[in-house]
């Protein structure tokens, strides 16, 4: 059974740019570009640590 829990592993870094950001995995060297909604999300759960995805709509509009 898959968690329904995510979070930010430390190994991510994350810069932010016009469009959303860049989030950069220091261990493989991976690098994506997120949209501005999603670089939101990255902030958030920055901040609270883990979240369960079933409740984001809830953690969301309280943050």
């Amino acid at each position: 059974m898959r968690s329904p829990h995510i979070g930010l592993s430390d190994s991510v870094r994350h810069r932010k740019e016009y469009f959303g950001g860049i989030l950069f995995h220091t261990g493989t060297g991976a690098m994506i570009d997120v949209d501005r909604e999603a670089y939101a999300l990255i902030l958030l759960l920055e901040k609270i640590g883990v979240a369960d995805v079933n409740e984001l709509d809830i953690i969301w509009y309280n943050a």
